[in-house]
């Protein structure tokens, strides 16, 4: 399953760019985190392998339209010297959170299932992709 993570994400970073390139990237991010919001909460009503599969090359969709993304919105905001540091930084802030919310999914999944801790997971995710989207709608910002 790895593996057509993988590819998917290999496969769908180029149309990513591409898109964010064409419509902006904020509104590239606030795109892919509504696809994370969706497989996450499918994640927990997932009952067959074949969804799981389908699930994870759609997880390479998020991927691909937010990973190289990101990088390129930490470009527009730091100086060019000091941008070693600041992937630095974004790749250590990432790393910190995602402790937390993987104990959170565990503990919602331990005591109340998949549904809901998948669902608490893509709830997050959609609020913030809507948020992104409202922030680009009043802002104008791409």
């Amino acid at each position: 399953m790895f593996l057509a993570l993988s590819m998917a994400k290999a496969a769908f970073s180029m149309p990513g760019g591409i898109f964010a390139d064409r419509i902006g990237r904020a509104w590239t991010l606030a795109a892919g985190w509504a696809v994370y919001a969706v497989v996450y909460v499918a994640f927990g009503f997932a009952t067959h392998a074949w969804h799981a599969w389908v699930l994870f090359v759609l997880y390479g969709l998020f991927y691909g339209f937010t990973e190289g993304v990101e990088k390129a919105v930490i470009a527009d905001f730091v100086r060019p010297e000091v941008r070693g540091a600041a992937y630095g930084l974004y790749a250590f802030a990432d790393g910190i959170a995602k402790l937390p919310a993987s104990l959170l999914l565990g503990v919602l999944y331990e005591y109340f299932g998949a549904a809901v801790a998948f669902s608490v997971g893509g709830l997050c995710a959609g609020l913030a992709s809507a948020a992104l989207f409202i922030l680009c709608g009043v802002t104008g910002r791409k």
